[in-house]
């Protein structure tokens, strides 16, 4: 079969997709995020050049940051989306996030018992980011143990439906002494109820009209 994979890290270029508001497809944070502030836009019928004469565009908050390198470190392990990775795969996947949990055998089974699917070997995108997102950000094991899946924050919620894991409609707790979570909301990091599909549908056909 093909396999499509996205591109390592930064382009010169960005490009954006009409369809990824239609959620038929997923852009890379690699594409949203190019090197300069330029952009091509595809849509059904045509493209279009988007610029920004300032390089503050291009700057993403330190909770988006960490949201997209976990997204990409998980979706690595979850080549075909599905929202989860099996129990075997969370030691690759941590020590790629170079976290030292990933190669301590015994951290590693408690985090993988706390985390994983009852009866079934493996663990949930938004279990996963509710804890890494709290070890990367410099908690301990225990407190991580300690959450409860009703905990939330500002980030939990930015990454609660991961754009592209689970699906393309898919996008990602903490406690407020984590700093990185603090102030997310004042900054409108927390994404919008999605519409549905009519709904977009009829706004870019507008848009063409």
């Amino acid at each position: 079969g093909l396999t499509l994979r996205g591109i390592p890290k930064q382009g010169p270029l960005g490009y954006l997709s009409h369809l990824e508001a239609l959620r038929y497809c997923q852009v890379g944070s690699f594409y949203k995020s190019p090197l300069y502030p330029l952009w091509v836009v595809g849509s059904t019928s045509h493209f279009t050049v988007l610029f920004a004469h300032s390089q503050e565009v291009l700057q993403e908050s330190e909770a988006e940051q960490l949201l997209n390198r976990v997204q990409r470190a998980f979706k690595a392990a979850d080549s075909q989306e599905n929202g989860f990775l099996q129990v075997t795969q969370l030691g690759e996947v941590l020590r790629s996030l170079d976290l030292p949990i990933g190669d301590d055998q015994n951290q590693l089974a408690a985090l993988a018992a706390r985390l994983e699917v009852q009866g079934v070997p493996i663990i949930l995108w938004e279990d996963f980011w509710r804890a890494v997102s709290l070890l990367m950000s410099g908690a301990s094991l225990e407190q991580v143990l300690d959450q409860t899946p009703e905990s939330s924050s500002p980030v939990q919620m930015l990454g609660s439906t991961p754009g592209g894991v689970g699906g393309a409609g898919a996008g990602l707790g903490t406690e407020a002494a984590l700093p990185v979570m603090q102030d997310t909301a004042s900054a409108g990091l927390v994404r919008p109820i999605p519409r549905s599909d009519s709904d977009l549908a009829r706004q870019l056909q507008a848009e063409f009209d």
